[in-house]
């Protein structure tokens, strides 16, 4: 009962909190990017496409860990429809050594990645975002030539049993596909928080 009255009391804030973070309904402005196992890309690097799943993720986040298969996995389902799936590596280099370039190269062999793997060394397209965990995903829309984030939150609410999951992605993904408003365009993410350094 105390911890129901204490989350009721807290509600406010924490909703607070996640709206001063949110970038629902911004206009993302492309940027390139460097991948470790695909080159320098950039959005036009995909001709046709109709949107792009950003998942910010790392080597060292153990929350980030479990979801390499379902990043994968995202990828392949939704790809040939026009939607892409990029993982952003936001983490520190000069804090967290895993998070080095040569590391990265190690773990997209090892995982055969299918996605790239770019790595956001000045942090600059997690700013863009405001993101803060891995992972977190987001999904941006074009529409009129502008790229507008229509999903923020959790990549799904299950990060043990994928099979339980709600894949909250890939549901904004199919409601945007068939042309209606993403049901669920906002949810609350969860990971290893990103540090981002002072400019």
């Amino acid at each position: 009962m105390k911890r129901i009255l204490l989350v009721f009391l807290l509600a406010p804030f924490l909703l607070q909190a996640q709206s001063e973070f949110s970038v629902l309904g911004k206009e993302i402005v492309p940027f390139e990017m460097h991948s470790v196992n695909k080159g320098k890309l950039t959005f036009d690097s995909f001709p046709n496409a109709k949107g792009f799943a950003i998942v910010f993720f790392c080597n060292h986040c153990p929350m980030a860990k479990l979801y390499d298969e379902r990043i994968q996995d995202l990828d392949r389902k939704f790809s040939s429809q026009g939607v892409h799936v990029i993982a952003v590596n936001p983490m520190d280099s000069l804090v967290y050594e895993e998070e080095s370039w040569k590391e990265m190269e190690k773990r997209a062999s090892r995982m055969n990645y299918v996605v790239p793997y770019v790595q956001d060394g000045s942090q600059e397209i997690a700013r863009q975002f405001n993101a803060q965990h891995t992972p977190q995903a987001f999904v941006i829309w074009k529409e009129e030539n502008h790229w507008i984030v229509r999903y923020e939150g959790s990549f799904d609410d299950n990060g043990e049993h994928p099979q339980s999951a709600t894949p909250f992605a890939a549901n904004a993904i199919n409601n945007l596909l068939e042309g209606k408003p993403v049901t669920m365009p906002q949810t609350e993410s969860f990971g290893c928080r990103i540090f981002y350094r002072k400019k």
